[in-house]
């Protein structure tokens, strides 16, 4: 084999491998985003349901003359919004294993 012909299988060789790498870093830096998108839907829904509890239990202890009156009572349309609009997006988008994981005991 002469030296030209090495040269340019060497080249080739250095190609095909830049490539390689430069595709595995682009689907592993998709992956890193859609995980990270993922992680911040189910955060999102877990401080909606979380503020929403909160409120309701707040609710639950207020005397019955001031429920009307009360800041949760007030907020609670807007929490259960976001806990709503949070919970078709995990719909949408997570798999049934977010379900099976959340229905079993």
């Amino acid at each position: 084999m002469s030296q030209a012909a090495a040269i340019i299988v060497g080249a080739a060789i250095s190609g095909i491998i830049g490539v390689l790498v430069v595709v595995t870093q682009q689907w592993l830096a998709h992956r890193h985003d859609k995980q990270e998108a993922r992680v911040g839907r189910l955060c999102d829904f877990m401080a909606a349901g979380w503020a929403l509890s909160l409120a309701l239990g707040r609710l639950a202890h207020a005397p019955a003359e001031q429920k009307a009156k009360t800041q949760e009572h007030e907020r609670l349309s807007e929490l259960l919004d976001r806990f709503n609009a949070c919970m078709a997006q995990a719909q949408l988008l997570e798999s049934g294993d977010l379900y099976i994981y959340g229905a079993s005991p």
